[in-house]
């Protein structure tokens, strides 16, 4: 097992703390009036984070697709073959 430096490992440590934070806030909290606007500002946060992902996601993909298509003679056949096009 490859060994983490202290200092990695406080950071995974206390961004897991702030997910789990805002993983509560949306799950257990989002029926209470006086937390509603931690709720939304959490639930703001995440979806703006999963729109990026989710954008990204369509652009490589696209990339991906563009590249195969100009370079299939360089690249090996189960890239380029039947339902790859």
């Amino acid at each position: 097992m490859s060994k983490i430096n202290r200092s990695t490992y406080q950071k995974l440590a206390e961004e897991n703390k702030r997910l789990k934070k805002d993983l509560k806030t949306l799950t257990y909290d989002n029926n209470r009036s006086d937390n509603m606007d931690e709720w939304i500002e959490t639930f703001e946060k995440w979806s703006d984070y999963f729109e990026k992902e989710e954008r990204m996601e369509r652009i490589t993909k696209e990339l991906v697709k563009e590249y195969i298509k100009e370079h299939a003679d360089e690249l090996p056949d189960f890239l380029t073959g039947p339902g790859q096009k």
